[in-house]
This record gives structure tokens, C-alpha cells and sequence, in this order.
């Protein structure tokens, strides 16, 4: 999945390639039945999922930034000298909510 998709087909030599809203829904569904919501927060993109009985209904991106994804938050948590694990948890105990921009400001 993801912006290697392509590569990966060939490489492993799959005769059938997905785009990642699908194939999050279908992991998201094996992994956890029931689901209606999946957050994936990748290296370039941010993507909410909404499923209903394990078809998706909507989904949204952020790709205008780079702001809430993956290497952004690897960038901040090194800047403050935390390790990326610790961050999500550290995040979780805070009392104040945080917005971030889902466009860029440059």
C-alpha cells in the first residue's frame, strides 16, 4: 500500500494492487471486526476512513502539508528530545488539545 504500492506489486510479484484506503479498511476489518473508523497517520499524508459493516463510506486526506503525519511528528519529538514512542503516550496525558493545520503555511 501506500506510495511504494507499485514497486512492491512487482517485486513480490502480486497480480493484484490496492490503493491504501482499501486495503487499511480491509487490515482495519480483519483486525478489529466491527470497526467503523480507522486514523492512519503515514510518513506523507494523514487519512481518516469511515466504514459501515466493512465498506467505506468516506474518507478524507491532508496532503496539502506535511503538518500531522508521520515524519512531521518524528521531526517535532526529536526537536524536543523525545523518543517518537513515548510520544503518542505523552500526548494522551495532556489536558489541552492541540490543533494542527491541515494546510501548509509556507
Amino acid at each position: 500500500t501506500g506510495s511504494g504500492r507499485n514497486l512492491a506489486a512487482v517485486l513480490l510479484g502480486a497480480d493484484v494492487v490496492k490503493n491504501e484506503i482499501t486495503a487499511h479498511a480491509v487490515a482495519a476489518g480483519d483486525t478489529c471486526p466491527g470497526v467503523n473508523t480507522v486514523l492512519e497517520i503515514g510518513g506523507q499524508d494523514s487519512k481518516l476512513i469511515i466504514l459501515r459493516q466493512g465498506v467505506v463510506v468516506d474518507f478524507a486526506m491532508n496532503s496539502v502539508c506535511a503538518a500531522g503525519t508521520g515524519s512531521f511528528l518524528d521531526q517535532q519529538a526529536a526537536r524536543l528530545g523525545i523518543p517518537i514512542e513515548e510520544f503518542g503516550g505523552l500526548a494522551l496525558q495532556s489536558e489541552n488539545s492541540v490543533r494542527i493545520a491541515g494546510r501548509c503555511s509556507v
